[in-house]
């Protein structure tokens, strides 16, 4: 049986890895982007730690609270493959009849330093203000806002609009040439928003911050034909890396104790600092690096979960979409609106919290494959029609995002590339909820403030003539 498993766990990223090979010369860099980042997360957090698991004989999932058999993770394994196979397959057939996605038409990415002046002003408002919460963010840690209208707008902002699409425009912003002659001034304000979002992610225990950082700078390094930004993105995580093992669950309590009882970034600091010195903590996680990230990586375990809810009857229902489709209802209006991918207005309804919660017997957030979740809704058909629903969406993505201006295009693709980043890395292979939920909070506020800007610089132009 470990043979079927063996095989299995390769086909997903070999079905991407085909996708890229036979699409080469023929996409543009956004597609090529996109598929290359969903074939790291599928090495990375799901075929490794399978391969793991078979090397170990399941150490990490004979330590779960529910019993996980080989036909158990064969059948996760199984539902993956088909899930890609279906997205791969849509977007084979569907970028090799249509044309109208390869070649943006404002494309500039030969190496331009020239941004149009909207586009520019875009990337402005969203690093401006970003670097401004995030930077809020790390010197108010541990500090309750007082006032209730400041406070509720800077969840809203840092929750939504404004969580992801700064970090997107500054890894824009810094990786065009010449960008800090050209820009000095704005380039700035961009640096102070990744590393105020680094630091955080430090402080915080919240690796996934991290990656999203070196992630989105490596990306956006290649969008602007700039390589040399893949290799600072390595060194960045490489520099970072001795302190992964230590960011774990311990250490993100501490954070959080020290935070509620008044405790500062500083203070932070010194427990980090004291505890790497004694190895309280880290010998409490004393493995090697390649086990701990197999622990860390429980995407195929987890999903197990779900496959034996639907079995036993207790499966998802179309409530899970609920919350993401009316996201802009205030809950002050419906204090019972459903948490997005939630039955109800209980998170821990949620499949990222069931996971944990029946797998573990934990209260806390895990992450699972997009292709268990189908399951969870629908079982083996929801499996087949969810894949190619996820790859006629992310068809839709680029035909649409090849219409648009490049830097906007870039920030709505690597937003959607962003959908549900539990475990930091990004992937286009996300449950189909996060895409609505993702249009709601970055895309079409987006898309709104650009319109916004365009309307009002043709207003200018025809009050000048």
């Amino acid at each position: 049986m470990l043979i079927y498993l063996f095989v299995l766990c390769l086909v997903p990223p070999i079905l991407i890895a085909l996708l890229l090979l036979l699409r080469k010369g023929h996409s543009n860099k956004v597609i090529t982007a996109v598929l290359f980042a969903t074939l790291i997360h599928e090495l990375c957090l799901v075929t490794y730690p399978v391969l793991h698991s078979i090397l170990k004989d399941f150490y990490f999932e004979k330590l779960m609270a529910i019993s996980i058999s080989t036909n158990d993770m064969i059948k996760v394994m199984l539902g993956e493959s088909i899930y890609v196979l279906m997205f791969c397959l849509v977007l084979m057939f569907g970028l090799g009849m249509s044309k109208s996605w390869r070649k943006n038409k404002n494309d500039v990415s030969s190496g331009s330093f020239i941004i149009p002046k909207t586009e520019y002003v875009l990337l402005g408002l969203l690093i401006i203000v970003g670097s401004f919460l995030f930077a809020m963010g790390l010197f108010l840690l541990g500090t309750r806002i007082e006032n209730s209208v400041v406070a509720q707008f800077y969840d809203w902002a840092t929750g939504a609009f404004f969580s992801i699409t700064p970090i997107i425009a500054s890894a824009i912003l810094i990786t065009k040439k010449q960008s800090f002659r050209k820009y000095p001034l704005l380039s700035m304000f961009a640096l102070i928003c990744l590393i105020s979002v680094v630091i955080i992610g430090i402080l915080m225990g919240l690796r996934g911050r991290i990656m999203w950082v070196a992630s989105f700078i490596a990306i956006a390094g290649y969008l602007n034909s700039k390589r040399k930004y893949l290799f600072i993105s390595v060194l960045l995580i490489v520099i970072i890396l001795p302190l992964f093992s230590f960011l774990g669950g311990q250490y993100r309590g501490m954070a959080a104790e020290s935070l509620m009882s008044g405790g500062r970034p500083l203070d932070l600091i010194k427990i980090i600092l004291e505890e790497i010195k004694d190895k309280s903590i880290v010998a409490e996680q004393n493995m090697p690096f390649l086990d701990s990230f197999a622990q860390r990586a429980q995407g195929p375990r987890n999903s197990v979960v779900l496959y034996k809810l639907f079995e036993k009857g207790t499966g998802a229902n179309p409530s899970v979409y609920l919350g993401s489709a009316l996201f802009p209802v205030p809950r002050y209006f419906w204090p019972e609106k459903p948490i997005p991918g939630s039955l109800d207005d209980n998170p821990e309804n949620s499949a990222i919290y069931k996971v944990v919660d029946i797998g573990y017997n934990l209260p806390y957030m895990g992450s699972l494959l997009a292709s268990a979740h189908a399951y969870w809704e629908g079982g083996w058909i929801a499996v087949i029609l969810y894949g190619f629903l996820t790859g006629l969406l992310w068809f839709w993505i680029f035909v649409f995002c090849s219409k648009l201006p490049e830097h906007l295009a870039w920030i709505i693709a690597l937003s959607f590339l962003a959908s549900l980043l539990i475990d930091g890395f990004l992937t286009a292979l996300y449950p189909l909820y996060t895409y609505i939920l993702i249009a709601w909070k970055y895309v079409i506020p987006t898309l709104v403030l650009y319109g916004a800007l365009k309307f009002f610089k043709s207003a200018s132009y025809l009050r000048r003539t």
